[in-house]
């Protein structure tokens, strides 16, 4: 009796499973039906009356409007006079431009996520009425973003002469940079003819004075281009060899237009075998003072490629200058991007043999005689590991170990406004703040006020107050008390905050896209305070707000006292606090501690370097009295090292305002000769254009830094930067990578980043690693990403010297609020980015044991424009993303690159899509489900089996099981020939959904018929969902295709989704996700396509589904007889 009650339990809950999922077969098959007839309508406001609107739809779904330029949107004057409307074959999600097609740089592109926000303003922004839409609608001449954008109050005129060497024929012109968009925005202006100067030159004349960044590309191609920057008013004569020079007969000689004997040929003899030798040259203004400003000649570093000279024997190398150097002398360095010679000035035409000292001769054997002399002169290098990786440090987690407390604004006491978390680049404030919140104090009495948890007698102040009408800055103050007692008024100013316009950023406020509002102020207190007491930062004056974001308390000891065996600069006449320049007395030091072994000492005090003009350094250990307590300030504090040098416990204040990779200094950089065991130890850095420039050096240890504002990179290994670390550092709102290994012009690999906190890079990347072999990312703590980056990226977006190789290691980070929008392209970055968008990454990347909390976007992107291969995604945690993966191709431009990816034993909380999204139009994913067989999975096999038949696909599905199951144990399924994306899934966890393990699923991108909707069931029983896609964009130049994808939501929960607005949001998919288990990891692979692609079969599909569903109850009263006679057996 009790087996014939379990047999009768079965069969009904077989019964009430097919009941349901024929149900769900009936209405989604009809609700496709319906769906494929209707148009929806998008309505755009043509407040500024473009004589033609075009519309273009880009995503993916594809061009549901055909190609750029293809429609032209139609009156809707059932709305009102200006509104005009296209009809769409889908519902959104999709992104949609409006455009003016008399001028398409005119346009409002935006993503409209539902079907109710259909009314779309020239803002670029979407309503859901009409009214609401005209309400808020602005017209160009009054729309303050458009008038913020653009800057038309700008001074003087340049002239720019092109020389069109490479016969481009229809040219365009677009400058940024310092004076903004002077030619408008991308893609500029068209080029005229410069008959004057002859038949191939033609010029653009921009209203503006120099210096300003100008590219020249072809129309027809924008690959083809010009970049560079102008310095000067005489140096404006450009050419297609991506060169500038002072006149149309330099640009003429360069690119071969003219007499050979005029130009200057100069040889370079390399014993040294560096190999790869440029050659660049420039003329001073006053070539008799080298110090004075320079202009280059031709190319911009590392110059012009020099060619081998074999005529004169090994190791010549040979490059001729487009001037005449017994008229017009000029000056040059020989290098190969890292080692390089000493600046030489070339005065005739005679003396050109030139040695890698930078000694010129008249005769190769003289050259060659004088270099045996100076190869046996030995470097000043240190050989072996560098000692000071030695100090042990206790880490706790991941991140620095600082002695300082962070304490935010909004968690402490206030009566001010108090700003809600926000994401809003060049919008809102608090987008730039730590965890993107902050306090505002409006009103004189407005405050915050802070409860210290250790005795403290400094604090470091975040804060931002608004720019001045000029760019320059305003100034102001907040009141400091301590347990209501008045302390001092803290002295504040904007004018190292807030930059506007286009990369690389100025300070012309007319420019608009303002952002970088914050800077920082450090205060070292008269007395300390205890545990417990009450700070409070009160507003004060009539300053219009200040921003506060957080203060960093902490009790700084006493000054080091002097070292011995070291000389204080202070003896050769260096002088503290007297506003003078001590360039002299530093320089004077370091040369008698060279000659006599001894380390130099700078005492407690600030020291001033006005000019531009680094110090030097070569094998010589510097010291201070302290980061609080030594103070190097002015554009010329800043050190360029070679040998062993050492640098301890002293600040550099910089004051720089803006990106200037020309002019500004890094506050270290390597010389370009050899360097080892150089150490960068307890040194704050502020306000310079880069922290650390890395070069030629080995065992490089940097440990125990602040390096703050910043207006590009905190710290770049650059070439040949090899065995470094970087570890235990504070890094914060830096100008570009918090951190980067960059082999630009020679490799830098073995390199180890780790253990440092890296907070708010206002452009790209917390960490980045640009190529190199067996480069780590291990334990560090990176937030608050703004624009253009992620947390930690890895890819191939930058020339490099050297393609990855070995192992990249990204491990054991800690990541919050990390990933940003891809503003240039405008597409969703995830807080580690896999970035494969220039060349293959075709090497080993372990990308394991991370945690991410609240990612922006995804948890991990993997963006494929060429193959990337070998990535490893295990055991991490995501907590808060879109998704937890999204396998990316951005742009139909390349096409979609091979990926080869393992993602195992991940644990995902509050994704608020899915686990994994495949946006690559070659992908198949191959999972492998790890489970006993149930009921519910013989089901499943039972009507895959059915769709096969009634499809009359049986002989393609048993040749994709073959193939399945041929390549099992790679866990690889075969793609198009023109390449593929793999993923193996297998044991990820997502806590959101009980905390089961997710299923391992099979996807092809590839097409099929009419099946595919029975394909979409199978995928819901296994709570499969299919969603869409995020905001994508077209570049700069034109809007691109996206090719169909699909997104992946995965899940071991065998229940149907609750969620109908998922469901029906699945049903709307123009292609399908198909599910392949066994419980002996042989998948099934089943082919799916857009739904679309066959109306024939869509329109037949309910008598498909109908004889689908007769065969479903004979199934089930076939395994319900098999289940009884099982029954019977025992």
């Amino acid at each position: 009796m009790k087996k014939l009650l379990g047999f009768k339990r079965a069969v009904s809950f077989l019964c009430a499973a097919l009941l349901l999922l024929s149900t769900i077969v009936f209405s989604n098959q009809f609700s496709i039906v319906s769906k494929a007839e209707e148009n929806t309508y998008v309505y755009f406001y043509n407040v500024n009356h473009w004589s033609e609107v075009g519309a273009y739809i880009y995503g993916d779904k594809g061009e549901l409007l055909g190609g750029w330029g293809n429609t032209t949107a139609s009156a809707a004057s059932e709305i009102g006079e200006d509104w005009v409307k296209v009809a769409v074959s889908e519902v959104p999600p999709f992104n949609i431009i409006f455009y003016n097609k008399s001028n398409d740089a005119k346009r409002a592109e935006l993503y409209l996520p539902t079907e109710e926000n259909l009314y779309v303003t020239a803002n670029s922004e979407s309503y859901t009425s009409a009214s609401e839409a005209e309400e808020n609608s602005v017209p160009d001449a009054e729309d303050p973003e458009e008038e913020e954008n653009t800057n038309t109050d700008f001074e003087g005129e340049t002239v720019v002469y092109f020389l069109d060497s490479k016969d481009w024929g229809n040219i365009r012109s677009y400058v940024y940079g310092n004076p903004g968009e002077a030619l408008g925005s991308w893609p500029g202006q068209e080029v005229e003819k410069a008959d004057e100067l002859g038949e191939k030159w033609d010029k653009i004349t921009v209203p503006a004075k120099t210096p300003f960044s100008i590219i020249f590309f072809n129309a027809e191609n924008d690959s083809e281009r010009t970049e560079l920057l102008l310095s000067d008013e005489r140096h404006v004569y450009v050419t297609g060899g991506k060169a500038v020079y002072g006149s149309k007969n330099e640009a003429e000689l360069a690119e071969g237009f003219a007499d050979p004997s005029l130009m200057t040929d100069i040889y370079f003899y390399d014993y040294k075998n560096w190999d790869d030798i440029n050659g660049y040259f420039y003329e001073k203004e006053d070539n008799e003072n080298k110090d004075s400003k320079s202009y280059v000649i031709g190319a911009d570093w590392p110059g012009q490629a020099a060619k081998k000279d074999e005529s004169l024997g090994d190791n010549w190398w040979k490059v001729s200058v487009p001037k005449d150097a017994s008229e017009e002398p000029f000056w040059g360095v020989f290098n190969n991007g890292v080692n390089q010679t000493e600046d030489i000035f070339f005065t005739d035409k005679e003396k050109v043999y030139v040695t890698p000292s930078g000694a010129t001769y008249s005769s190769k054997e003289d050259a060659e005689n004088a270099a045996k002399e100076e190869a046996s002169v030995k470097d000043d290098c240190e050989e072996g590991p560098n000692t000071d990786l030695e100090k042990e440090i206790s880490f706790d987690g991941s991140g620095a170990k600082t002695p300082y407390n962070t304490l935010q604004a909004e968690a402490a006491k206030t009566n001010g406004e108090v700003l809600e978390k926000s994401t809003e680049y060049t919008k809102a404030i608090q987008s730039e703040a730590i965890g993107r919140q902050a306090v505002k104090l409006n009103d004189s009495g407005d405050y915050v006020e802070f409860t210290l948890p250790e005795k403290a007698n400094s604090l470091v102040l975040r804060y931002a107050m608004p720019d001045s009408e000029d760019g320059l800055g305003n100034n102001g103050s907040l009141a400091l008390s301590v347990d209501g007692e008045f302390v001092k008024d803290i002295e504040l100013s904007s004018k190292h905050a807030w930059v506007y316009g286009s990369y690389p950023f100025n300070n012309t406020v007319s420019n608009g896209k303002s952002h970088r509002y914050f800077d920082e102020t450090r205060i070292l207190l008269a007395k300390s305070f205890e545990a417990g007491a009450k700070l409070k930062l009160e507003k004060t004056d009539s300053t219009q707000y200040y921003v506060v974001d957080l203060i960093e308390t902490e009790y700084v000891n006493a000054p080091i006292t002097q070292p011995e065996d070291t000389i204080s600069v202070e003896d050769f006449g260096a002088v503290a606090n007297d506003g003078n320049s001590d360039l002299a007395g530093f320089t004077k030091a370091i040369k008698a501690a060279k000659e006599t072994g001894k380390g130099v000492w700078i005492p407690e005090g600030n020291f001033d370097f006005p000019d531009k003009k680094a110090i030097e350094v070569n094998g010589v250990k510097i010291y201070g009295a302290g980061m609080w307590y030594t103070n190097l300030n002015g554009a010329g504090a800043a050190f360029k090292y070679s040998g062993t040098s050492k640098f301890y416990n002293f600040a550099i204040n910089g004051v720089s305002t803006v990106r200037d990779d020309k002019g500004d200094l890094a506050a270290f950089e390597g010389s370009g000769d050899r360097a080892t065991n150089v150490t960068i130890e307890n040194i704050w850095i502020e306000h310079t254009k880069v922290g650390v420039w890395a070069a030629n050096t080995e065992n490089l240890v940097i440990q125990g830094s602040r390096i703050r504002n910043t207006y590009a990179d905190g710290i770049n290994m650059c070439s040949k930067t090899n065995g470094s670390v970087v570890r235990n550092n504070s890094i914060r709102n830096t100008g570009d990578d918090g951190i980067a290994i960059w082999p630009w012009l020679a490799d830098s690999s073995n390199n180890t980043i780790t253990h440092n906190t890296i907070q708010v890079p206002t452009l790209a990347n917390g960490i980045a690693i640009y190529g190199g072999s067996n480069n780590k990312a291990t334990d560090n703590y990176i937030t608050d990403i703004i624009n253009n980056g992620s947390g930690i990226a890895v890819g191939t977006e930058f020339d490099i010297k050297k393609d990855f190789g070995g192992t990249t290691t990204v491990s054991g980070n800690l990541l919050e609020r990390a990933g940003s929008r891809q503003s240039d392209e405008s597409y969703d970055i995830g807080a580690i980015w896999m970035w494969a968008s220039k060349r293959s990454m075709e090497a080993d990347y372990q990308i394991v044991n991370n945690k991410i909390v609240d990612a922006v976007y995804e948890g991990i992107l993997l963006e494929a424009n060429y193959a990337l291969d070998k990535v490893t995604i295990k055991n991490n945690s995501i907590d808060g993303a879109t998704y937890a993966v999204e396998v990316f191709e951005p742009s139909s431009n390349y096409g979609a690159g091979k990926v080869n990816a393992e993602i195992s034993n991940n644990k995902t909380a509050n994704l608020s899509v899915g686990f994994i999204k495949n946006n690559n139009p070659n992908a198949v994913l191959n999972v492998v489900e790890e489970k006993e067989e149930t009921i519910i999975d013989k089901i499943k096999e039972v009507i895959t089996d059915i769709v096969e038949v009634v499809s009359g696909n049986d002989n393609e599905a048993a040749e994709s099981s073959q193939q399945d199951n041929s390549v099992k144990n790679e866990n690889v399924s075969t793609g198009r020939s023109d390449g593929q994306t793999s993923v193996s899934s297998s044991n990820n966890t997502d806590s959101s959904d009980n905390g089961q393990k997710v299923e391992a699923v099979s996807v092809s991108a590839e097409t099929v018929d009419a099946n595919a909707d029975v394909e979409k069931i199978m995928a819901t029983t296994n709570n499969i969902t299919t969603s869409k896609n995020q905001s994508r964009k077209a570049n700069k130049t034109s809007a691109e295709t996206v090719t169909e994808n699909e997104e992946i939501s995965l899940s071991n929960d065998l229940s149907l989704d609750n969620d109908d607005s998922k469901t029906e949001e699945s049903d709307k998919e123009e292609g399908t996700v198909v599910q392949s288990s066994d419980a002996d990891e042989n998948s099934i692979s089943d082919e799916a396509v857009p739904a679309a692609a066959n109306e024939e079969a869509n329109n037949s599909g309910i008598f498909v589904f109908a004889g689908i569903l007769g065969v479903i109850l004979i199934s089930a009263i076939y395994l319900a007889l098999q289940i009884n006679k099982k029954y019977k057996n025992k």
